[in-house]
């Protein structure tokens, strides 16, 4: 009878241990799982507010170095030029420093039909402020002088900067006069071959459409000799 008291004893001591021991496992795997979950957790968000500061200062970086260049860029690399005359879509351009005429007029939209294109330096160097304009055919046989005037050469650009022989000269040498279309220069040319040489500049005035105001405009660039 005491051996069976004994032994029920010792399994229930048993039982009442090996409850104990699960209970005290479960409890400390748990503890280990919610430990390794917050770390984790916590390493997540340190990482992705460190990836979200990161991603603002480049941005802010970047913007910054568009807006300082674009600063930099209008202050300093570009200059404002009128094209007018023969160009398709005359105004106000905006250049880069350092652009030539041609520059300009492609800026323009390009020469109508009409211009003298070949007649301006379009590989001229351009400058801020600076107007640009483009003749047409009509103006440069009636007036070549005055039209380079307008577009600022000075006398290395001019057509005229040798005195024109008008006992010699060519109906297109004639026309590089100032107010000396080609019905005048025909005239020249046939008034000279009636009359012989002329004797002198004053002579020309003989033809007729050349009067007082034609005739100062050609005198200084014009010679018998």
């Amino acid at each position: 009878m005491n051996n069976k008291k004994i032994v029920k004893v010792s399994i229930t001591i048993c039982l009442v241990g090996i409850v104990c021991l699960i209970c005290y496992l479960f409890s400390k795997n748990s503890k280990s799982t919610g430990i390794s979950l917050s770390d984790d957790n916590e390493e997540r968000v340190i990482e992705s507010s460190d990836s979200e500061s990161s991603d603002s200062k480049q941005e802010t970086s970047t913007d910054l170095g568009k807006s300082e260049e674009g600063q930099t860029s209008v202050n300093e690399e570009s200059i404002a030029v009128h094209v007018c005359g023969q160009v398709k879509n005359p105004g106000v351009y905006a250049l880069t420093k350092g652009a030539r005429v041609s520059d300009a007029i492609e800026a323009a939209g390009g020469l109508t039909k009409e211009a003298a294109g070949d007649f301006i330096n379009q590989a001229q160097k351009l400058e801020d402020e600076q107007q640009v304009y483009v003749p047409n055919q009509e103006e440069v046989k009636e007036s070549p002088e005055v039209i380079q005037q307008e577009n600022g050469y000075n006398e290395g650009h001019s057509l005229n900067k040798d005195l024109i022989n008008i006992n010699q000269a060519t109906r297109e040498e004639l026309m590089t006069l100032p107010g000396i279309g080609e019905a005048k220069a025909d005239m020249i040319i046939s008034y000279r071959e009636e009359h012989g040489r002329f004797a002198t500049i004053e002579e020309i005035k003989n033809i007729s459409g050349i009067k007082d105001g034609v005739y100062s405009k050609i005198c200084d660039l014009i010679t018998t000799d």
